[in-house]
C-alpha cells in the first residue's frame, strides 16, 4: 500500500512541477501569436526584435529597421515586447550606442 502511495506522490509531483507549468507557457505563447496585430513590438524565437506591420494566417511581417521588412512564420514570434530590455549596450534613437562599460567613459587613474 505504501508503494502505491509513493508512486502516486511521485506522479502527482511530476505533474505539478513539470507538465502543468509547461502547458501554461504553451497556452500563453499561443494566445500571444493569435493576438498579433500591426504596431506591436515583438521578439522572435531567434531573438530578432521588430514591429509587426502585417499579419496573415501563417505569416507575420516585421519592420526591423526603418524601411526594412522581413517575413516570419507566425509561430516564430516568441513574445511581445513592451519596452526595450536592459542588456549590455542599448542603441539610442540616433543609432549611437550607450554603454556604461565603454572604455572612453571610464576616467583615467
Amino acid at each position: 500500500m505504501e508503494s502505491i502511495f509513493f508512486l502516486l506522490l511521485i506522479v502527482g509531483s511530476f505533474y505539478l512541477l513539470a507538465i502543468r507549468p509547461q502547458k501554461a507557457r504553451l497556452r500563453a505563447l499561443r494566445e500571444t501569436q493569435e493576438a498579433l496585430q500591426p504596431g506591436l513590438a515583438v521578439m522572435t524565437t531567434a531573438g530578432l526584435y521588430g514591429t509587426v506591420t502585417r499579419v496573415t494566417d501563417e505569416d507575420v511581417h516585421l519592420e526591423v529597421a526603418p524601411g526594412v521588412e522581413v517575413r516570419f512564420a507566425r509561430a516564430a514570434v516568441a513574445r511581445r515586447v513592451d519596452e526595450p530590455t536592459g542588456g549590455g549596450s542599448a542603441a539610442t534613437h540616433d543609432g549611437a550606442a550607450t554603454d556604461s562599460t565603454d572604455p572612453a567613459s571610464i576616467p583615467p587613474g
